[in-house]
């Protein structure tokens, strides 16, 4: 990527960042309540079986309902664990382990590396994921916050469907419409999403 794209990429995150800062806590929450209301609907979504989900920060789309309904309904839920050099999505088994979850330095729930848990890269995969970001295109493109973690998941989650013959993940991104802007500068190595959910 070129030193201009690289500079339109951080100009961007620092514009979307400010205008998060300055979202009204009740207009995000009606924002949300949208969002989440197109996610439930979403017929993709409902026949999905193994999920992958963000445990979001507090500027992100709240996603703890998502979460809770992919439980409740018996469906696989696989949530982030990060270190320093990748982040994998590993198995949630229930409401009462999230909650026992840590928090890392970040402020994020995420199961301890010591621990075992199932990735979504074995087996059947993940027939829909919902991937966090700083700023989405309607037509796919995300900006997420600068370490690639996401681009190079779903890079290596396409491969895995490809080598098992397995269908393609469904990704998503869950966005305000603060977050939503025209374009997006990108490389060959940025994920394009399959649909982006924002309040309509």
């Amino acid at each position: 990527m070129s030193i201009a794209a690289k500079q339109l990429k951080s100009d961007l995150r620092k514009r979307i960042k400010q205008k998060l800062m300055n979202l009204d806590p009740a207009v995000a929450v009606e924002q949300s309540q949208s969002i989440i209301k197109q996610v439930l609907s979403c017929e993709k979504f409902k026949q999905s079986s193994r999920i992958g989900i963000y445990l979001s920060l507090p500027e992100e789309v709240p996603t703890f309902s998502i979460v809770k309904w992919i439980l409740n309904e018996g469906k696989e839920c696989f949530i982030p664990r990060y270190n320093k050099v990748e982040m994998r999505l590993v198995k949630l088994h229930s409401l009462e382990d999230l909650d026992a979850l840590p928090e890392t330095s970040w402020k994020i729930k995420q199961p301890l590396e010591t621990e075992e848990r199932t990735d979504a890269c074995t087996g059947d995969g993940l027939d829909y994921i919902i991937v966090p970001g700083l700023a989405f295109a309607k037509g796919g493109d995300r900006l997420g916050r600068g370490k690639g973690y996401y681009d190079k998941y779903l890079e290596e989650l396409q491969r895995f469907n490809c080598e098992r013959n397995l269908r393609p993940t469904y990704a998503v991104g869950l966005a305000f419409i603060e977050q939503m802007v025209d374009e997006i500068p990108t490389s060959e190595h940025d994920f394009k999403l399959n649909k982006v959910f924002y309040p309509i």
